[in-house]
């Protein structure tokens, strides 16, 4: 039996969102070079079952991230259960979970229920940025880039995503 990889990082994001979290992942490849990260759009081969392939990709990685908007972190018919189920089952194997809030995230009463405590790093933020690709570092044992990038990660806003979905109509 062949041995399964192993990941430093899953990310947990909404698809409507993956401009953002591929922006963002490309920073953290920028600034940890040699880090490994799982996102479901290169995880998964078209004829896996998805949600086994969800459980062993958390299973085989150290900690999880969880990209919180206004997509990933609703409620009602809007909401992205995956992102749910995949912190709740995060949490209960005992993983280290990391929100990032992406531009416009508000908490939710069920993030704040579930993990009310756990600090939100706000992607925004060059300082906390900083803060956060320090600890990546640190806490998976990779080394950090000597120079990380001078501008702000590539993020887009919900007013130039809103522009975008008006032009594709």
């Amino acid at each position: 039996m062949e041995p399964s990889k192993t990941y430093d990082i899953f990310i947990s994001y909404s698809r409507k969102d993956l401009d953002q979290v591929s922006a963002f992942v490309d920073i953290l490849k920028q600034c940890i070079p040699t880090i490994d990260i799982w996102m479901d759009l290169k995880g998964i081969e078209a004829a896996d079952e998805f949600d086994e392939e969800i459980i062993k990709a958390i299973d085989s990685s150290s900690y999880v991230i969880f990209a919180m908007s206004s997509n990933s972190n609703s409620v009602g018919e809007d909401s992205s259960k995956w992102t749910k189920k995949e912190l709740v089952y995060a949490k209960n194997t005992g993983k280290r979970i990391i929100p990032i809030l992406l531009p416009g995230a508000e908490l939710s009463s069920w993030f704040l229920f579930e993990f009310g405590r756990v600090d939100c790093i706000d992607i925004t933020s060059d300082v906390q940025m900083e803060k956060l690709l320090a600890n990546l570092a640190n806490w998976t044992g990779k080394t950090q880039a000597q120079q990380p990038p001078q501008a702000q990660p590539p993020i887009i806003t919900q007013e130039k995503q809103a522009l975008r979905d008006e032009a594709e109509r």
